[in-house]
């Protein structure tokens, strides 16, 4: 079944479960270890939409390996953590790139900073498929 999976291009994980029950009741516990290890983070985000979506990110087939490539699976807790922001750190000169619809939100409040923001229409990973613009 995994192979079968793997094929339609979904990202699979069959973690070994032959020795969950060794530790004796409760048997959850063995087997959430397990599983939980088998996982070692998130799949890459360019995984995580149809390839139809993602494709367009990019200028050519190539530069998609290479950046699928660098990507870490990350746990989830990374995107759940709050970054602390020391006090002052957005009085210096700061400028805000918007490329598209999705992070008008993040432009505005750039703006309310007293951000320079610019606007170059694009998409997520626009640097990439117009570095010059």
């Amino acid at each position: 079944m995994a192979a079968r999976l793997r094929a339609s291009g979904a990202v699979t994980v069959v973690p070994p479960l032959l020795g969950v029950a060794d530790a004796g009741p409760p048997f959850w516990p063995s087997v959430a270890e397990t599983v939980g290890g088998s996982i070692g983070g998130l799949p890459r985000w360019t995984a995580w939409w149809d390839e139809s979506d993602v494709a367009p990110m990019f200028p050519d087939p190539q530069t998609r390996r290479v950046v699928s490539a660098e990507q870490p699976r990350l746990p989830l807790s990374y995107y759940e953590q709050k970054v602390p922001v020391p006090d002052g750190w957005d009085d210096a000169a700061c400028g805000y790139l918007l490329f598209g619809p999705p992070y008008e939100q993040a432009a505005q409040d750039a703006r309310e900073r007293g951000w320079d923001v610019d606007h170059v229409p694009g998409l997520h990973l626009h640097q990439l498929v117009d570095p010059d613009r």
